[in-house]
Parts: C-alpha cells; sequence; structure tokens
C-alpha cells in the first residue's frame, strides 16, 4: 500500500516491527521441533501442544503463562544448567526472576521490567524464548535427514469385494521391470505406483522432453489405473500443509487476493485519504484561529503565573524565617523554664526552717562539748599544780 502513498516510510517501518515478533515465533516452532520438544517436553508435562503463534497473541493469560515457565525451566535444563520445575502455586515473580538470573549469567539482555512477563505473551516473551532456544542448540549436532517410507498412498484391507492390491502391484512391478530393463539395464524401479504415474505423465509430454520412451501405450495404461484407482486410499498426509510447495501456492494465492481487493479498495481508500486531509486541514486552522485569539489570555496568564511564582518564592522564605525564629523562641523558653526551676528550689530551701533547727541543735551540742573541755582543763590543771606542789615540797625536805 506505500506504492500508492497510503502509508509514509514511519508507518511502514512500524507494521514492519509489528510482524518481527510473528517471525520469531516462527523461528521458535522450528527450534523447538528439532529439541524433538514433542518428545520431551510435551509427554514429560502432559500439556497440550503448541501452535506456532501461541505466544504471539492473548488466548489465556493464565494459561500461557504457566507454558511459558515451564517452557523456559526446560530449555534451561536443555542448556546444561539446573533449574527446578516450576509449580502452579508457586510465586511468579520468583520463578520469572529465577529465569530472568538464568537468562542474564547465560549472557542474555534483559532491556524491560519482569513484570512484561507475567502475561505469557507478547514480544519479550518471545524474545526470551528465541534466546533460550539458541542456547539450548548450542552444540547441536545436525545429522543427515532420514528419509521416511513413502506412506502417502495406504492399501485398505482385501476383502472379498475388492481386488488384491498386493497381487496388482507384483504384475506391475514385473511388467514394468521387463520394459525398463529392455530399454536401460543400469536403471533400477522404485515405488510401483510413483512409475505408473510418471510413466503416464512422461508419454504425454514424449514428444516435448524425451526423457522416457515406453512400448506400453497410453490407453493402456490409462485403463490399468482406472481399474486400479478405485481399490486404493490415498489418506490426507499432514505435513503436506509445512511444505514450501504448499506455502507457495498459499501465498501466491493470497497475492491474487490481495491484487483483487485492492483493487477494489485503492479509490476508497484514496478518497478517504483526502477526506482526512482536508478534516486534518480543517483542525489545524481552527487551531491557528484559537491561538491568535487566544494570545492574549494566555501571555496574560503567563504574567500571573509568574507573579504566583513570585509570591510563593517570597512566602517559602517568610515561612523558612519564621521557622528559625519559632527554634530559638522555643530555645529561650527552655532556658527561662531552667532558671525558674532553679529559683523555686532556692526559695523552697530558704523558707524551709529545718537547717536553722539543725543549725541550733549543733551549736547546743558544741556549747555542751566545750564545757565538757573547760571541765577537763581544770581538772588536769588541778592534778598538775599537786604535783609541783609536791615535788617542790619533796625538795625543800631533801634540802635540810
Amino acid at each position: 500500500m506505500a506504492d500508492f502513498g497510503l502509508e509514509s516510510e514511519n508507518d511502514f517501518n512500524a507494521n514492519t516491527a509489528a510482524y518481527l515478533p510473528i517471525e520469531k515465533m516462527f523461528k521458535i516452532h522450528d527450534k523447538l521441533h528439532l529439541l524433538n520438544y514433542e518428545e520431551d517436553f510435551i509427554k514429560m508435562t502432559k500439556l497440550p501442544r503448541l501452535h506456532r503463534l501461541y505466544f504471539a497473541y492473548p488466548t489465556n493469560p493464565g494459561e500461557q503463562y504457566y507454558n511459558f515457565v515451564m517452557l523456559c525451566a526446560w530449555l534451561i535444563n536443555k542448556s546444561s544448567r539446573r533449574m527446578e520445575v516450576p509449580h502452579e502455586y508457586d510465586d511468579p515473580n520468583e520463578v520469572i526472576n529465577r529465569i530472568l538470573i538464568h537468562t542474564k549469567e547465560m549472557g542474555g539482555l534483559i532491556d524491560f521490567p519482569s513484570s512484561k512477563l507475567k502475561p505469557g505473551f507478547g514480544p519479550d516473551v518471545i524474545t526470551v524464548l528465541d534466546f533460550l532456544t539458541d542456547r539450548a542448540l548450542h552444540g547441536y549436532i545436525y545429522e543427515p535427514p532420514v528419509i521416511p517410507e513413502d506412506t502417502t498412498v495406504q492399501v485398505e484391507e482385501p476383502d472379498d469385494k475388492e481386488v488384491n492390491l498386493a497381487l496388482i502391484e507384483e504384475e506391475m512391478a514385473l511388467q514394468f521391470e521387463e520394459d525398463w530393463k529392455e530399454e536401460e539395464p543400469q536403471q533400477q524401479p522404485v515405488s510401483v505406483l510413483t512409475k505408473s504415474l510418471s510413466i503416464v505423465q512422461t508419454l504425454e509430454k514424449a514428444e516435448e522432453q524425451r526423457l522416457i520412451e515406453s512400448n506400453v501405450s497410453i490407453e493402456e495404461w490409462r485403463l490399468e489405473l482406472e481399474r486400479v484407482l478405485p481399490q486404493l486410499s490415498q489418506p490426507i498426509n499432514m505435513e503436506d500443509s509445512f511444505s514450501w510447495k504448499t506455502r507457495t501456492m498459499q501465498m501466491r494465492a493470497c497475492m491474487e487476493e490481495i491484487r483483487d481487493v485492492l483493487g477494489e479498495l485503492k479509490n476508497p481508500l484514496l478518497r478517504l485519504k483526502n477526506e482526512v486531509k482536508e478534516s486534518v486541514e480543517k483542525v489545524h486552522g481552527r487551531e491557528s484561529n484559537l491561538n491568535s485569539h487566544m494570545e492574549s489570555v494566555m501571555t496574560e496568564f503567563s504574567i500571573n503565573n509568574k507573579r504566583v511564582l513570585e509570591l510563593r518564592e517570597k512566602q517559602r522564605k517568610i515561612m523558612s524565617e519564621v521557622n528559625e525564629k519559632n527554634k530559638l523562641l522555643a530555645k529561650f523558653s527552655d532556658d527561662v523554664e531552667t532558671a525558674r526551676r532553679k529559683l523555686d528550689e532556692r526559695g523552697n530551701m530558704m523558707a524551709d526552717g529545718a537547717p536553722v533547727a539543725q543549725a541550733r541543735k549543733d551549736l547546743a551540742t558544741l556549747k555542751k562539748e566545750i564545757s565538757d573541755m573547760d571541765v577537763e582543763i581544770g581538772v588536769m590543771e588541778h592534778c598538775i599544780l599537786k604535783s609541783m606542789v609536791q615535788e617542790q615540797i619533796s625538795l625543800y625536805e631533801h634540802q635540810k
């Protein structure tokens, strides 16, 4: 649609980015098949098989979250690491954090919050799965492909009314082998039905390609096929829907449908584009008109807004000064309260008479002790005087 000018380059890039998770999801599905997840993961967990766009769109967030954490735990264990299998009632935050820790330790770049993984779908979930599948495939040995046996054509069990298909194949194989050996002895036969169909096609194009020449006429082969074909049962091969040829045919059919639909929708879309363009121009014109009318009001509003900001700044400064003075007032109040308490204590002590009575009592005790000491001093003086008199008397008598 960009060829018709309906989308800009940014819109095209945005739409392309929106399809990147879908492309990653297809690659993840293919890598899970390489890891044989149907045999290991599906049978172990008993979970339903995941389709190619399972984690790209929301279907059932609870189920998608559980399948996501189980698949991450299986991929981490496949990457030669150890992670316990989460249970249904485990804490989602803890489980997702463990997954992110293992992813970071293995070198993964996590630039989104863990809450993006809780729904179980979305680009972040696909990014984590893409990294874990790459790490699980690290060191994977690619073995040569094993071509399965041709099972596209199955033969029903013969009954009494049906022709024995085994006998028909043997007869056709013998006939074809004889004809083939006559023309190309070194060529070996393959599947009988494939040979018969290829011979019919080559006989129809024999004049153009000249690849195979056979002695059997086209009419005989057609009669033989018309006779045998009702006895065969050709089941639908489920793998055909995933083959590149089928996808190419589907893509071509879708492209044809898109071209048809685009041819029908081109004119309405162009008309819609013009209408939208006109509406946008009208909106821009009205916006410019409103801006011109509201310019004076907006100028006055900006002036008043600046004035309000200045007043708020002054108010903030005044409030800060008031807070400082309140703190200083509280400090002075504490000092006054402390001084008042000390004065009260001293007034109480001065008004109380207990210390004076105690001092008088002590003074009386001191006077009594002084009088006792005077008596003791007089007794001692008398004793000393008496001893001196006796000494003088004894000395006088001695001199006589």
